[in-house]
């Protein structure tokens, strides 16, 4: 529960369509509209 408390703000964009990924039931992945830069990260 603290996970989701910490976490909250980036689920709520990401299950909610504000991140431009969104759940797709039928191939079971999150799919991206558009994938911008700010979203890859380099480890």
């Amino acid at each position: 529960m603290k996970t989701l408390k910490d976490h909250f703000v980036e689920a709520y964009d990401l299950f909610h369509h504000l991140s431009r990924f969104a759940w797709n039931p039928v191939t079971k992945k999150f799919e991206a509209e558009k994938v911008r830069q700010d979203f890859i990260k380099v480890s």
